[in-house]
């Protein structure tokens, strides 16, 4: 009997994966910064070309960043 859906192109090894993308505390610090000016997340996001819950991450995480990037700065 065949297969009821055809082989996806993930199945046959077609696909390709996309590179993972890694913002620096300098990107997240300027996201953080549209986002307090009012912008919204899903624009953000499509700017900075990552996801909208990338977006969501950054901003839950803000305090964690923005303690990181004073720390940083306060050893140069």
């Amino acid at each position: 009997m065949p297969p009821k859906r055809p082989a996806s192109a993930k199945a046959v090894g077609n696909a390709t994966k996309l590179a993972r993308k890694v913002m620096t505390l300098e990107e997240k610090v300027k996201v953080l910064d549209m986002l307090k000016q009012g912008q919204k997340k899903n624009a953000v996001a499509r700017q900075f070309g990552v996801n909208e819950s990338t977006i969501q991450s950054i901003h839950s995480c803000e305090k964690a960043i923005r303690e990181s990037v004073a720390t940083s700065v306060d050893q140069l």
